[in-house]
């Protein structure tokens, strides 16, 4: 009797024991709460699955059973936050076997998915949603996120037409949500990359009226989202990095200016260690982008011999960004050498007013400059004295590339083969010569290339060539006889022109045409110069003595090419230089695997990388067999 009453006080002590130590529901969301604090996502998660599962059985309270789902709500989206979307997906598919779900939940795991890769699954997501959620903005959000990475892939893979068709609805589903609800600053912020992506597209493949346009209502979108959100920096920067692809240096400097304050007030916020470094090294990043931009209008200034406005611009930099005070220094000698040059030539052709060559070369000096009136006087001086190199003939072309005559009016669609051309001429010009050209040039580039162009070829020449260097939209020097920008070949009208030099500058502009729509606007100048060099019916000899003394290491020769805008003999030679460095590359390798090369670049690759993958040796092997080919 005595061993069964101990026994019954044991079992009784073991039960209530048990229940003291078991916890509480309630107890249990506040140690996940603790875990995901501590960043043990997985633990965390585990304890709420569980929650969710005991739920399904045997339902809890309503207050309970809401603020688990709550929970799970906002430990998903921080999974999401912090890059860790497979466990979200977890947490998410847990909560929808669970009952109907809100369309932010939806949006959630569609996300998820797309932050995986699992595009099948994000679709199916998204439809279910949008079936319980139709005008969703958040839906509508992930969808256009989905389309954006599904794009990308397309473009990789040189689908061209499907990767537009995926852009364009990503703007579509955008435009719908904003109808929505207009005052998230995020949609709009999508809305301003999409059509920044669209623009790229449509001007690698040909499509400039439709780059201009998009380029315009990106800004809009950007412009929105800062309204908005006045002190988030990102939209600034980005606002800033499609201006600066666009080529709009002046606005890019303004938008760099105000992303570097906004992170630089960020990183003052005791916000964590790793957030204030990354708001530094951005705000770093935004200086370092905004002095290009101003080196790029130092450039431009100088090339129209507006030193004045290039040092001012210089001294401003001098103030702002005393880490530059070296380079920017160097610069100011630069621009003051350069300004004595041009007035000591000035001053010795002014001071032979009698001799009618010593005025035509005056004003070719004005002309190049941009100083039209100059130039036009220094002409008419010439006309009325003797000249010995200078024919009546050769005064009227000067006088023709400096008129103020009618801008292009003349607009022909034309089909050469399987290409469309687009062609805007000067009112007065010929368009069967111009065609019967474009028709030998498009066979040279399409022979090089083995590429079928997506989109049109837009050829625009200018009545004259100060037409061009003042309306092409981008900084010229007015040496330039060519150019390719914004999905547009484009030159000019020049009576002393023959035919062979027109073929050479259409099929020089053609291969960039080409180089731009196979690697997506990606491929460095070097690599886009020399190529259409390469397909280029002039001459292919490179006359080593001209650049082998200035040589300069592959790694730099892109970075050069850019500072080496203002002058002109420097970026000739580092011109001849990547020129020589395709030819070589095309012997070595052959044509296919330079094609693969720019299929690299396409899907995104660093240029060492696509290299490396192209030609099978990294990018400091292939430099060194080919310095030793030059000491042969």
């Amino acid at each position: 009797m005595r061993l069964r009453v101990t026994s019954i006080f044991l079992a009784c002590l073991l039960l209530t024991t048990s229940a003291a130590w078991a916890k509480t529901p309630d107890e249990d969301l506040l140690q996940a709460q603790r875990l995901a604090d501590k960043r043990q996502y997985g633990k965390a998660l585990d304890i709420l699955s569980t929650l969710l599962a005991a739920d399904a059985k045997k339902p809890w309270p309503a207050p309970f059973s809401a603020k688990l789902r709550a929970q799970v709500d906002r430990l998903c989206f921080e999974l999401l936050m912090v890059d860790k979307p497979h466990l979200a997906i977890v947490g998410l598919r847990a909560l929808m076997a669970s009952g109907p779900a809100p369309s932010m939940r939806w949006a959630m795991l569609a996300r998820a998915y797309v932050e995986t890769g699992e595009y099948r699954k994000a679709s199916q997501t998204l439809r279910r949603g949008l079936s319980q959620h139709p005008s969703s903005p958040e839906l509508l959000f992930v969808r256009a996120s989905l389309a954006g990475s599904m794009s990308k892939e397309a473009v990789a893979r040189s689908a061209y037409a499907s990767a537009e068709s995926m852009l364009r609805g990503a703007a579509g589903d955008l435009e719908k949500a904003i109808a929505v609800d207009a005052q998230q600053a995020g949609i709009h912020r999508a809305l301003g990359k999409i059509r920044g992506s669209l623009f790229v597209y449509c001007r690698a493949t040909g499509q400039a009226k439709e780059a201009m346009k998009l380029w315009a209502q990106a800004e809009d979108a950007y412009a929105q989202a800062m309204r908005l959100d006045i002190h988030n920096p990102d939209l600034a920067y980005e606002a800033a990095e499609l201006q600066r692809t666009a080529g709009d240096w002046v606005w890019a400097e303004e938008l760099y200016h105000q992303a570097e304050n906004r992170y630089r007030r960020l990183a003052q916020q005791k916000r964590g260690l790793g957030l204030h470094r990354s708001a530094l090294d951005r705000a770093e990043t935004c200086r370092q982008r905004r002095v290009q931009a101003v080196l790029e209008r130092v450039r431009w200034a100088i090339s129209r011999a507006r030193f004045e406005e290039a040092r001012q611009l210089l001294k401003r930099s001098l103030d702002s960004y005393p880490a530059n005070r070296a380079m920017t220094r160097a610069m100011l000698a630069e621009v003051d050498r350069r300004a004595r040059d041009f007035k000591a030539v000035q001053a010795s052709l002014e001071n032979s007013s009698s001799n009618g060559d010593a005025q035509v070369l005056l004003g070719d000096m004005f002309r190049e400059s941009g100083l039209y009136d100059k130039a036009r006087k220094a002409y008419q001086q010439a006309q009325t004295q003797i000249r010995h190199r200078f024919s009546d003939q050769d005064l009227a072309v000067r006088f023709h590339a400096i008129s103020d005559l009618p801008n292009t009016s003349l607009h022909i669609d034309t089909r050469i083969g399987d290409q469309d051309f687009m062609l805007e001429l000067p009112p007065d010009q010929a368009a069967a010569p111009i065609r019967a050209l474009l028709e030998k040039a498009h066979a040279l580039a399409q022979a090089a290339f083995r590429h079928r162009l997506v989109g049109p070829v837009h050829l625009k020449i200018f009545v004259n060539q100060r037409a061009f260097i003042e309306l092409a939209g981008v900084a010229l020097r007015p040496r330039t006889r060519g150019l390719y920008a914004y999905g547009r070949i484009m030159s000019y009208a020049d009576p002393a022109r023959g035919q062979a030099a027109w073929l050479d500058i259409l099929t020089h502009e053609l291969g960039h045409r080409y180089v731009d729509e196979m690697s997506y606007g990606r491929a460095p100048v070097w690599l886009s110069e020399g190529l259409a060099h390469w397909c280029s019916p002039g001459s292919k000899q490179t006359r080593l003595s001209d650049w082998r003394k200035t040589m300069i290491p592959w790694r730099r020769l892109e970075q050069r090419l850019g500072d080496s805008r203002g002058n002109l003999m420097a970026r000739q030679a580092l011109l001849h230089q990547a020129e020589h460095m395709v030819a070589w590359l095309m012997r070595r390798f052959g044509a296919e695997r330079m094609m693969t090369l720019l299929g690299m670049l396409r899907q995104g690759l660093p240029p060492e990388q696509a290299m490396k993958n192209a030609f099978g040796q990294t990018r400091g092997v292939l430099e060194g067999a080919w310095c030793q080919e030059l000491r042969k």
